[in-house]
């Protein structure tokens, strides 16, 4: 039996917090003196977000924040929501995240009515992992808007997918589709998977149907209706619709098996025995393309090495982040760490290993590197730490150990010279 997580993973992709974050905020730089311009503020509002809006575009940040800041101190009783608005965007360009959040809660509780207002309240929730309320604010948000907005109300379905809310997903996105055309891609992947969650697949099945009866070249949504099928043991149409979808754009060797397999199901081993062989030919391309990569690394460092060794330690250390950038590996990172204890950039290789290991990429080899740095800046107790945790990752670690025990003798003598001239004091 084939279970529907192995064909493609359920909606869990929704774009991350900063990502949305940064361009729901950019619109605030936009929307700020534009809704200056279309509302009624009073003389002092509108002066406040003018000035505020020429330190912005000069890069003033604090001047901008100072002058919505005192606005508001003044005006108490009758504030502004715009200038919440704009001294929000304020705050996140100064990446000032929870300053941010908290001036556009305040807006919103003052001004709950306020398109723009709720909409990026709302952003800054999900930014927060708060989907709930996220979920809550956007559909507020999209009850205010004029016209209304139906990105807002997807935003709201997919936060109450991401709280895992399932049944407030599916009603919010049944309210979407059934009061907007065209539907988006978006809306109808989402509805599908919240759609398999719930086991209430037939208006999925039904605009999953008519989307790609429209245009048929949408293998996302293919391969959401052959879950769909296998749902409800519909294998043939499952293979079908897969089989189509992997025609327009090529599968991993593993869906090819997961296909094999679906064939078997329906007693055909011939197409199973298909499957199969396209699963080998695209894991040896895949293998070929890893292979290839290694390579590639293999010649950045080495040709980084020969740079520091000619006395261009800068520019093999450029050369590697920006490897390291497209293709985050150990290697790389153990490649800089090394350049840079050459180059007695000690504070730069003890930052290497932090990066290594906020990415999980730490190695023995970055951890020593990391201590003869500090032992080089005479740090003996993160000499000392760093040691003890390399011995603990390695066989052959005698070396080790002796220098731990004379660390251990210096930072006695310390304490003991330390305690002499506290007791003559």
């Amino acid at each position: 039996m084939i279970h529907i997580r192995q064909l493609c993973p359920l909606y869990t992709s929704l774009p991350s917090a900063r990502t949305l974050c940064a361009a729901l905020c950019l619109c605030l730089v936009l929307s700020a003196p534009a809704q200056a311009a279309q509302q009624h503020h009073s003389r002092a509002a509108a002066q406040a977000l003018f000035t505020a809006q020429q330190h912005q575009e000069k890069g003033e940040m604090v001047k901008a924040t100072i002058t919505l800041e005192r606005y508001l101190e003044k005006h108490p009783n009758s504030p502004d929501p715009s200038v919440f608005l704009m001294l929000g965007n304020c705050y996140f360009e100064a990446k000032k995240p929870a300053a941010s959040h908290a001036i556009l809660a305040k807006g919103y509780a003052l001004f709950p009515k306020d398109p723009a207002l709720a909409q990026n309240y709302a952003v800054s929730l999900a930014g927060m992992g708060k989907h709930a309320t996220a979920s809550t604010v956007y559909e507020n948000a999209y009850a205010v808007s004029t016209p209304r907005n139906p990105s807002l109300l997807y935003w709201a379905g997919a936060e109450a997918y991401a709280d895992e809310n399932f049944s407030r997903s599916m009603r919010l996105m049944t309210r979407l589709l059934a009061s907007h055309t065209p539907h988006r891609h978006s809306w109808l992947e989402l509805f599908a998977y919240v759609s398999i969650q719930q086991k209430q697949t037939a208006l999925a099945q039904k605009y999953l149907q008519a989307s790609l009866d429209a245009k048929a070249d949408q293998p996302q949504l293919l391969q959401l209706l052959a879950q769909i099928h296998l749902l409800h043991s519909r294998y043939e149409k499952a293979c079908g619709a897969l089989e189509i979808a992997y025609a327009l754009k090529a599968p991993r060797p593993t869906q090819w098996r997961q296909l094999a397999r679906m064939y078997l199901q329906i007693n055909a081993p011939q197409q199973a025995l298909r499957c199969q062989l396209k699963a080998e030919r695209a894991g040896k391309s895949e293998t070929l393309s890893k292979k290839a990569a290694a390579r590639r690394e293999r010649h950045i460092i080495l040709t980084a090495q020969q740079l520091a060794e000619s006395g261009h330690s800068a520019q093999a250390i450029t050369r590697l982040q920006k490897r390291f950038a497209i293709s985050p590996s150990q290697a790389v990172l153990e490649a800089i760490a090394r350049i840079q204890l050459q180059s007695m950039d000690f504070v730069g290789c003890r930052s290497t290993l932090a990066t290594a290991e906020k990415q999980a990429l730490s190695s023995p080899t970055l951890l020593l590197t990391a201590a003869y740095a500090c032992w080089h800046q005479k740090d003996w107790k993160a000499t000392r730490s760093l040691l003890q945790r390399y011995a603990q990752k390695v066989q052959h670690k005698t070396t080790a150990m002796h220098i731990i025990a004379y660390l251990n003798s210096i930072l006695d003598e310390q304490k003991a010279a330390t305690e002499a001239v506290q007791s003559i004091r």
